[in-house]
């Protein structure tokens, strides 16, 4: 049998650590070997119970989670989801967060939930980052300085994976660029779009997987950060070249286009489609309206949401990237793109903005 992932659980309420880690020690996979109060108690705990990964409140006494985060992620690397709040605050400090090296993150309500969707959830991302190649994420400065994309977020131990490149001849009929991305995502696209130039011929539309109220607080951190502007989707948006537009969390995303314009609809879709945005949907949408004209890019991610629209994109023409293996915190949508035998081009980070470079400057 395996070893259980070892857990430290981090949080300033009593009620909401012991319940957590009553939750998570219900799994045999999972083991809770320690519980902090505060950011300063839990580097402490990091240094002698050596956890597999950490759950970290944000708002807490002594040391909160964004100071602890950065101390950790200096000195002691190791995968971090980030426990917050359903508000606004709490959207911008998650944000933050991801900005400085957590992987992913959970709604404390979703933490304490009965609901077996969210234990189900819960437990499948502990695990997940748990097995993911960020071994050792990188912490970004908190300045507005551009940073250098897999300098520091990802290890080299699987840097001899074979990359592909497009050649200048397949990107000149790009009309649009659609990107796919779910664990993970935020941090690539913090890598991406702000070393983007504010001459990017097409547009770039991005779904994301994400609650409502954290996609706009990306969207505005992206594009503080940014040359060109960002901004979260509207129902019945025009969807403009040289703009970055994140489909909102909690909606479904999709396109019409007429009059040799590209604008978004919000489908209202069966409760059966997981996730909301889904970049099947927005994909299959766009291969249907837009046919040819797409560059799709399947980023980070867990599960397989995207492959069967990029395959509608694929058969009507349009390129795919998928994320390489080694640049991918979990490598599972990129995966299912690569096995679905569906990539044009296999690439890292570094080697995605560098394609989105060539293609501004056609």
């Amino acid at each position: 049998m395996k070893k259980p992932v070892r857990v430290l659980v981090v949080d300033d309420s009593a009620v909401i650590s012991k319940a957590l880690s009553l939750k998570l020690n219900r799994d045999a996979e999972i083991e809770v070997v320690g519980r902090a109060a505060n950011g300063a108690e839990a580097l402490a705990q990091v240094s002698s119970l050596k956890p597999d990964v950490v759950t970290m409140d944000i708002n807490m006494p002594v040391m909160d989670g964004l100071t602890a985060l950065e101390h950790l992620m200096e000195k002691s690397p190791l995968p971090v989801i980030m426990i917050s709040s359903l508000t606004t605050d709490g959207a911008e400090e998650t944000i933050a967060a991801l900005e400085k090296g957590a992987l992913d993150f959970l709604p404390k309500e979703t933490c304490i939930s009965a609901s077996p969707e969210d234990t189900d959830l819960l437990l499948q991302k502990i695990k997940t980052v748990a097995r993911s190649r960020a071994a050792k994420p990188g912490m970004r400065k908190k300045t507005t300085a551009q940073p250098t994309p897999d300098s520091t977020r990802y290890t080299g131990a699987e840097k001899t994976e074979k990359e592909t490149a497009l050649s200048p001849s397949l990107l000149k009929d790009v009309g649009v660029v659609l990107i796919g991305a779910s664990t993970g995502g935020p941090g690539v696209l913090l890598d991406i779009i702000p070393h983007l130039p504010s001459s990017f011929p097409v547009p770039i539309v991005i779904i994301q997987h994400m609650p409502a109220n954290f996609t706009n607080s990306l969207a505005q951190r992206l594009d503080k950060l940014s040359s060109l502007p960002v901004l979260e989707a509207f129902e019945g948006c025009d969807i403009r070249k040289g703009h970055v537009y994140l489909a909102p969390g909690g909606k479904h995303i999709a396109f019409h286009y007429a009059q040799k314009k590209l604008k978004t609809v919000f489908p209202a879709v069966s409760e059966n489609i997981v996730y909301k945005p889904s970049v099947d949907l927005a994909a299959s949408s766009l291969a249907e309206v837009y046919p040819g004209k797409a560059l799709a890019i399947m980023l980070t991610g867990m599960g397989h949401d995207g492959v069967n629209g990029f395959r509608a994109l694929k058969e009507k023409g349009s390129l795919i990237i998928a994320q390489s293996k080694h640049s991918s915190v979990i490598y599972g949508m990129p995966r299912a793109v690569v096995e679905s035998g569906l990539a044009d081009a296999v690439q890292s980070t570094r080697r995605i903005l560098e394609t989105l470079k060539k293609l501004a400057s056609l």
